[in-house]
């Protein structure tokens, strides 16, 4: 019956609404399930999935009336969702209060955005026959994007995919950033990724002459975007210019993979290797650097996409749903895609044992003693562990990745020497801040929601090899379809958001030799039961840019009352970092 009421909402769906449903099924599997096995909400989960998640962005601020009022909503289901809830209740659970109250802010700074991994929209500007008719449209982004994976999938990944020697373009083929605020605020119609912060900034006066967006393609090893685009210096020259404009600093704001990319960004601006700014050019020009979400220390999940091709959003689907997702995209397509991007070195995680653990004890272990995180990989076929030093080492083994991960550094100590090599300049843990007195840096995440950490594996009889085993269940270890989850915002696990902000730059002169103020803020996970984004109080990697209180901190930055933004710790991060041994 339920599946027949989706077929008949998906042939009632618009274009845009479609892409909707379809993300419902890709990437909300945890939120459906719940919403389905609710007797109280399960009627109203597919005109929520088409409601209320493709609300342009802000839309908030007057969609109390139009949704309550909406014709697409069962009056029936409405009358005794209000019998049982105060409208109050109601909205609260629909996440729909969404507006930011500044009163008599004015913008103060201009303002440079930093998008993460995948955020930015990619145009076909040269491609093989397959793909002519996408000229200059998007292959990653917009509905484009979703038409050719589920119509030509084997041409949009020859499009997708970089030349696994150079890292660059493969012949024929060039993908090219989208420019501009619209490079970055929707991924697909109705899903925000900028979006949001973009429109409370113009709510406070911000506008196209104060406000930036660096597109960037994703992609590439960060040396790369450089050797190809020109990226860090478009970079450079548009903090030259805003600043200049304005006649103030700039607050550069960086959301997941932004962070450590902007992080490489001070030490090639400043060196004579790069941007040759000299040693006072982060000073001179940038008032504050807010990281949201930063994965300075990286992602595990980076290490099983590069290893099989997975991680847990595939293997939470299940075989059945994994089947229809291999079917367009093979573990072995998805693992060669990876291996191909030079940017995923620069999420595996950095700091090797000292940080994730060895095979007995991890920094981030829960009390119950059970399994410690440190066994990055497990496999189950034969009982053998490896840690996150031997996990490295595994993938090093595959030449071309070598050659792609050897431009990345993954120790945990700096060295005077490292200062002029640019391949541990992403490594907080191996180069310093620069010498800002003067700038600030804040770190402003989610915590309280289960985040991969480790992985079980296992041989299924496929020519893939070891696929993660996603009948490996233990609730009271945070095992989860084969996937070891722990603290974080969904993506970045706790250590890897707080380390640096709380340990490892405050009160050290090497890594923080200006002793720049660092501002350490969290935001307690807290999702609206109906809301697929999270609503105003979500603290997930990406929904969180559109968090009340988030959005709120970032206006008393950029409008100069950013004492009102105070360092507060939920988690139990001061812990872990105190059992790290440096």
């Amino acid at each position: 019956m339920q599946n027949r009421v989706r077929s008949q909402h998906i042939q009632n769906l618009s274009r845009g609404k479609v892409v909707g449903a379809l993300w419902r099924v890709g990437c909300c599997s945890e939120f459906c399930e719940y919403l389905d096995s609710n007797p109280y909400t399960s009627p109203v989960t597919n005109v929520l999935a088409g409601v209320v998640s493709l609300m342009p962005a802000f839309a908030a601020r007057d969609v109390g009336a139009s949704v309550v009022g909406a014709k697409d909503l069962n009056s029936t289901i409405m009358q005794q969702l209000g019998n049982m809830l105060s409208q109050q209740k109601l909205y609260d659970m629909l996440g729909l209060e969404l507006s930011v109250v500044s009163p008599g802010y004015k913008p103060r700074y201009p303002v440079v955005f930093v998008p993460g991994a995948i955020s930015t929209g990619l145009e076909l500007w040269q491609g093989k026959d397959c793909a002519k008719r996408y000229f200059r449209q998007r292959m990653w982004g917009t509905l484009t994007m979703m038409e050719s994976v589920l119509l030509q999938s084997k041409c949009w990944i020859e499009h997708l995919m970089l030349d696994p020697v150079t890292g660059l373009d493969p012949d024929g083929v060039k993908l090219r950033p989208a420019m501009g605020m619209e490079a970055a605020d929707y991924l697909v119609p109705g899903y925000w990724i900028w979006g949001k912060i973009i429109e409370a900034l113009a709510d406070v006066g911000y506008d196209s002459n104060n406000m930036f967006m660096w597109g960037y393609d994703w992609r590439l090893h960060f040396e790369n975007i450089e050797v190809r685009d020109a990226g860090l210096t478009k970079l450079k020259m548009m903090i030259e210019m805003a600043k200049s404009v304005q006649r103030e600093r700039v607050v550069l704001l960086a959301h997941s993979m932004g962070s450590p990319l902007l992080f490489y960004f001070f030490k090639w601006v400043e060196s004579p290797l790069g941007g040759n700014g000299g040693p006072n050019w982060v000073n001179d020009h940038v008032h504050a650097f807010i990281n949201i979400g930063g994965a300075f220390l990286g992602a595990p999940k980076s290490v099983s996409a590069l290893f099989s091709g997975e991680m847990r959003d595939t293997a939470h689907l299940g075989p059945l749903q994994g089947y229809l997702v291999d079917s367009l995209i093979s573990k072995v397509q998805r693992r060669e895609l990876f291996h191909s991007w030079g940017s995923l070195g620069a999420l595996m995680p950095r700091g090797g044992n000292a940080i994730w653990g060895n095979l007995t004890h991890a920094p981030d272990d829960s009390t119950n003693g059970l399994m410690t995180n440190g066994r990055m990989f497990r496999f189950d076929h034969n009982n053998t562990y490896l840690s996150m030093d031997e996990v490295v080492n595994l993938l090093m083994t595959v030449p071309l990745l070598k050659q792609s991960l050897s431009k990345y550094s993954f120790g945990s100590k700096f060295e005077p020497y490292m200062e002029n090599n640019p391949s541990y300049w992403s490594n907080p843990l191996e180069a310093p801040l620069p010498n800002a007195p003067d700038m600030t840096v804040y770190c402003l995440y989610g915590v309280g929601k289960s985040t991969e950490r480790a992985y079980h594996y296992h041989h299924d009889g496929s020519p893939q090899g070891e696929v993660i085993n996603y009948k490996v269940f233990n609730s009271t270890a945070r095992v989860f379809s084969g996937v070891q989850d722990v603290d974080g915002d969904g993506t970045i696990p706790l250590i890897s958001l707080g380390y640096m902000c709380v340990k490892g730059w405050p009160d050290n002169d090497v890594l923080n030799p200006g002793r720049s103020p660092v501002v350490t803020k969290e935001y307690q996970h807290l999702p609206a039961a109906l809301n697929i984004r999270g609503g105003y109080s979500t603290g997930d990697h990406v929904d969180i840019m559109g968090n009340r209180q988030l959005l709120t901190d970032i206006l008393h930055v950029v409008a100069d009352h950013e004492y009102n933004v105070q360092s507060t710790i939920l988690s139990d991060l001061l812990n872990m970092v105190n059992k790290v041994q440096l």
